[in-house]
């Protein structure tokens, strides 16, 4: 935490300082003011202005022997390196304060020195040293003598109990860090305390405690309106209101925390201000907006040389580069990640980002590089494992079962207690001891909240629990699969010399095998045509003998009678000759039709249409029927075998027939529609109909469906009469 260079000049004149060292009033006068500019920059995160000042301090200090300046320089640059998660030699700066702040017998140079050297122990998770030297702080001077430090040594003891997973006492210094400032009215000191029980019941998923905390404190900030604390309240909320997954309100908090922010002029705020709006505009699945306060996140991480995050926001800068399609920049950001994670040594963040590049790699299609860089994460992920599972099941077992057992033990104990104290309390209000009544209530506050933050860590060891059990069944099927693959793998080995002379045998088969299909595919095509050629000609013939053969008989015939009566009566002479023409005409449209139907060029539905116009124009018109054509385009453009563009057109031109002579229509129409897999035709008229029961019997109507059945389609006839006539009909399309 920043040094309250307040007490320096304080300081100065306690007893036993005075005694301890001659100093120079001028390097000490100096000295002092290199340290107050370099907590200034500190709490405006300019860690290297600061360190720089904190060197002149120190540097000065030596020069003139002034031992308390010098003691206080170590503890400066301590503290910064500190907030910069640069460990490596904060403990050194510690330890030569310490030796320092021994010789002079300074309490509270002391105290202060243990407080940093707890903090320093509590980050390398020594948390038995940590907590000695803490205490040892309050024992020195700060329990002695109440000040900010004493409530920011009883938060830090909080936070390193919580790391521990004690969330009794971790609870019980928080709350104690809050009286303390309560008594001093250090608003900020108690926003920071509340904030820390806030931060406790997020961990633990108890987010409307959480919540409630955290509103606390905000209000806090705003009375002291200190934009960078401000941004900080803001930014807490609207994690909690993510968490809940109330977006609209997560998104309101993170824009007030940006704005403060911003107005503080705090570059790490910002920064973190900026990753709270990147991640809400990410589950408001807006990458690209996201992406880019990921990045200013990034800049100023880079300008202040926070390396311990930046390898992980290197890996979110990748991850939104390949969901915008951008897999240059996703590399380009691994590959920063990587090289910055391994200068130092972070192999958390190579973990992170060698399984991450590995999913992009995969998602590519890239498997050699996936599965090398797959290979790296599993090496890393081991060297941070601890113990084996097995063992760590056991003791969660354990643990967790005897803390079952001490928790209910415990809740009676604390029911019990709280039972009594609310009949205290009660007493007291009766007697108007108000103050009594208020500390009662405030012991049965701090037991409930003991007790919520038991049940909760009872249930984070129970979940634990059941996670390391799935781990340890997934490690053991793991190894069983691993087994049977090897098992695998040897078998393969073993018949991969059969498999290969048995592949030689079946390639040599397989190519006699196709040329002998390939020569039967072909005579079976030669067959086929041949088939199809003589159906052709059989259709011929029977056309030609059917309606031609008939037709030339029938003129015949009527050639004979109308050359004997020629002389006797030449008016029936006439009409027979008139009944010849008529049928040499039918004649002629008969071989036409066949003609057409055999042509290989007239194979789609356009080229039915032109010959059903054809047809139209000799029988519907010349009786004054108005005809209506439709046909879509997919339809015209359909292709039709021989045999099916014949058999439609005799339906048709059947239908037309009986239309015209028999229908007394006025109007007609004739509709072609493709549908998926089938080809409907409608034919209708508005004439004067008939029962379709009776007529269904005609030779006519029972060819057309037999005609249209032959090519799996479908034949149907509705009409009524007064009702005119409509003939629908279907066939699959080739």
């Amino acid at each position: 935490m920043p040094l309250r260079l307040c007490h320096i000049l304080c300081c100065i004149f306690l007893p036993g300082f005075t005694q301890a060292q001659s100093y120079n009033i001028k390097d000490s006068l100096l000295a002092e003011q290199y340290l107050a500019k370099a907590e200034d920059l500190f709490n405006i995160s300019k860690h290297d202005s600061a360190i720089s000042f904190a060197d002149k301090a120190l540097q000065i200090s030596l020069q003139g022997n002034v031992q308390y300046t010098t003691a206080m320089a170590y503890l400066k640059k301590s503290d910064i390196d500190r907030s910069r998660f640069n460990l490596d030699k904060i403990g050194q700066y510690d330890s030569a304060a310490l030796k320092i702040a021994t010789v002079l017998k300074n309490p509270f140079l002391l105290a202060l020195t243990e407080f940093q050297l707890g903090q320093y122990f509590t980050a390398k998770n020594d948390y038995d040293k940590g907590e000695m030297l803490l205490k040892k702080s309050l024992d020195t001077h700060f329990g002695k003598n109440t000040s900010e430090y004493t409530a920011a040594v009883n938060g830090d003891l909080g936070h390193l109990y919580a790391e521990k997973g004690n969330y009794d006492m971790a609870l019980e210094y928080y709350l104690k860090a809050v009286r303390i400032s309560e008594t001093l009215n250090d608003d900020k000191g108690l926003a920071r305390a509340l904030s820390s029980i806030s931060t406790l019941y997020y961990d633990y998923n108890v987010v409307d405690e959480a919540i409630k905390y955290a509103k606390y404190a905000l209000r806090l900030r705003l009375n002291l309106k200190d934009p960078a604390d401000i941004a900080v309240g803001y930014n807490n909320l609207a994690q909690l209101y993510s968490r809940v997954d109330s977006l609209e309100m997560a998104l309101q908090y993170q824009e007030l925390g940006m704005e403060f922010a911003q107005k503080s002029g705090n570059e790490p705020i910002l920064a973190h201000s900026y990753l709270g709006m990147g991640l809400l505009k990410n589950k408001q699945k807006k990458i690209k907006e996201a992406f880019e306060y990921e990045k200013k996140a990034i800049d100023i991480f880079e300008a202040l040389q926070e390396n311990a995050k930046l390898s992980n926001r290197y890996i979110a800068a990748a991850f939104y580069s390949a969901a915008l399609n951008d897999s240059v920049n996703a590399v380009n950001y691994y590959n920063k990640s990587i090289n910055l994670a391994t200068k130092v040594s972070n192999k958390r963040a190579l973990q992170n980002a060698y399984i991450y590049r590995s999913d992009f790699y995969k998602s590519k299609k890239d498997f050699t590089r996936a599965y090398d860089d797959y290979k790296k994460y599993i090496l890393y992920r081991d060297s941070l494992q601890n113990a084996d599972v097995t063992t760590r099941i056991a003791e969660l077992e354990t643990k967790y079962e005897t803390e079952k057992k001490d928790n209910e033990i415990v809740r009676l104990q604390a029911e019990q207690r709280i039972n009594k104290l609310q009949a205290e309390k009660q007493q007291a209000i009766i007697k108007g001891n108000l103050q009594e009544a208020k500390q009662k209530e405030q012991e049965i506050q701090l037991l409930s909240q003991q007790q919520l933050l038991r049940d909760a860590q009872l249930k984070q060891k129970s979940e634990e629990l059941e996670k390391q059990q799935l781990l340890a069944k997934n490690t053991e099927q793991a190894l069983k699969l691993s087994e049977s693959e090897k098992k695998i793998q040897q078998t393969q080995i073993n018949e991969q010399k059969q498999f290969r002379n048995f592949l030689f045998a079946l390639i040599g088969a397989s190519i006699l095998l196709a040329t002998f299909l390939f020569n039967r595919y072909q005579l079976k095509k030669k067959i086929e045509k041949q088939q199809a050629l003589l159906d052709v000609r059989n259709l011929i013939a029977k056309d030609l003998h059917d309606d031609i053969g008939s037709t030339l008989n029938s003129i015949k015939i009527l050639s004979e009678v109308s050359q004997s009566n020629l002389q006797k009566n030449s008016e029936k002479a006439a009409g027979l000759i008139q009944k010849i023409t008529e049928q040499s005409a039918k004649m002629q449209q008969g071989m036409a039709d066949i003609v057409w139907a055999v042509k290989p060029d007239a194979d789609k539905v356009e080229d039915l249409m032109v010959r059903i116009r054809e047809y139209v124009a000799l029988t519907l018109e010349q009786k004054g029927i108005e005809t209506m054509f439709e046909a879509d385009d997919a339809s015209l453009k359909t292709s039709l075998s021989m045999q099916a563009r014949r058999d439609i057109f005799l339906v048709i031109k059947e239908a037309l027939n009986n239309l015209a002579k028999y229908s007394e229509a006025t109007k007609a129409s004739i509709s072609i529609q493709a549908l998926p897999q089938k080809i409907t035709i409608q034919i209708s008229d508005n004439g004067k109909g008939f029962i379709t029961n009776k007529t269904f019997t005609s030779n006519g109507l029972k060819n057309m469906r037999s005609r249209v059945e032959a090519l799996n389609g479908k034949f149907n006839v509705e009409s009524l009469p007064g009702n005119g006539c409509r003939i629908d009909f279907w066939i699959p399309s080739t």
